[in-house]
């Protein structure tokens, strides 16, 4: 088993940015071209890295609210598929959520798994804003 460097230089990204972090467009390991795939595999570490740790709460605190307006939808759904809709949905986030977070913090391998909303891709964003809009026609 070998070292992932890649992990390493991303933990260093994260404490880099502090509690405030380093401004927008600031960030010195981003910048500078140290952590690699730093829009892609490695968004979170750079947006904390540039926002800090309070920035870096602030987006998790985002997608709890996320999670728990999905799963209140599935909950106040008519029928089971509706409801199993939601909860895929929100299953779907949060695996992404912890693989991606698990990935940058050094806790699980580096697999390439982006970040909702935040990772630059097209299918991730096409895939959960399709999902997050099918849950908004059934809330009516």
């Amino acid at each position: 088993m070998g070292i992932n460097y890649n992990a390493i230089q991303s933990k260093i990204t994260i404490g880099s940015g502090g509690f405030f972090g380093e401004g927008f467009g600031q960030g010195t390991e981003v910048r500078l071209g140290f952590l690699p795939a730093a829009q892609t595999d490695f968004a979170f570490s750079s947006f904390v890295e540039e926002w800090g740790f309070l920035g870096g709460v602030l987006v998790l605190a985002t997608f709890v609210f996320l999670i728990y307006r999905v799963l209140k939808i599935g909950l106040d759904a008519d029928n089971n598929t509706l409801r199993f809709l939601a909860l895929g949905t929100s299953m779907f986030v949060v695996l992404h959520l912890a693989v991606n977070i698990g990935s940058v913090t050094g806790l699980l391998p580096v697999v390439g798994e982006g970040m909702p909303f935040v990772s630059y891709g097209g299918s991730d964003l096409l895939t959960v804003s399709a999902l997050l809009g099918m849950l908004q026609s059934i809330r009516t």
